[in-house]
């Protein structure tokens, strides 16, 4: 039993757990992963930023390249002023970022909990020459006075 009301989120489903509820045998077999961990992803993004430094590779899209393509083809689609404010959540290496900027778009926000990513994505902005159409912050996702947002242009 829970003292409080939790969620829990998985891959597979959402569940709003109230203080009376007891978890079934499928919830309670159903291990975390390693991915849901910022240990890992702090890992993950020291190596990669290692390896552009050393060798300049710049790294995978976690959800692939194509999905990229997609976003900002979708955002296109949409005729956004190119001024909208975009905010990449989980920004990792910015390759989202950096496509978005070179389709001229101008207000761009990338956050990510892990500050070896925020130096990784800084690194290639830097390097695709697009640094002054985005800003990146090392941020996680609590509620915080501080607005995320940049104030509008």
């Amino acid at each position: 039993m829970f003292s409080s009301g939790h969620m829990i989120m998985t891959p597979r489903k959402v569940l709003a757990l109230s203080p009376a509820h007891r978890m079934s045998e499928e919830e309670e077999e159903f291990s975390p992963s390693v991915l849901g961990t910022k240990e890992h992803w702090d890992a993950v993004y020291s190596r990669e930023l290692k390896t552009f430094e050393d060798y300049g590779d710049e790294g995978e899209v976690w959800f692939g390249e194509g999905s990229v393509t997609r976003v900002v083809k979708w955002l296109n689609a949409q005729k956004l002023p190119l001024s909208s404010a975009v905010v990449d959540i989980g920004t990792g290496n910015g390759k989202l970022l950096v496509q978005l900027a070179k389709s001229g778009y101008s207000n761009l926000t990338g956050i990510d909990y892990c500050s070896d990513a925020i130096a990784l994505a800084q690194s290639i902005c830097d390097k695709e020459g697009v640094s002054q159409r985005l800003k990146l912050q090392v941020r996680g996702l609590i509620p915080s006075s501080k607005p995320l947002l940049p104030p509008p242009l």
